[in-house]
């Protein structure tokens, strides 16, 4: 994964309104198609994910590809 990639993850992120996660660019190196490490800054109020803190925390996002 490249930076101009994961500023489309991010932007993806940010248009689903997952607050509180951004790309690892730290970690470009080992993510991948289906598997990008993140990290987690934080969780807004009303966000479904808590008690992962404490903040930042690492974390892979994945989801299935059609590979």
């Amino acid at each position: 994964m490249h930076g101009a990639e994961s500023d489309v993850v991010d932007r993806i992120l940010r248009e689903c309104r997952i607050a509180g996660i951004v790309t690892d660019r730290a970690r470009l190196v080992d993510s991948h198609e289906a598997c990008v490490h993140v990290v987690i800054e934080g969780e807004p109020d009303w966000s479904p994910f808590t008690g992962f803190g404490p903040y930042p925390r690492p974390g892979i996002l994945t989801w299935p590809n059609s590979g």
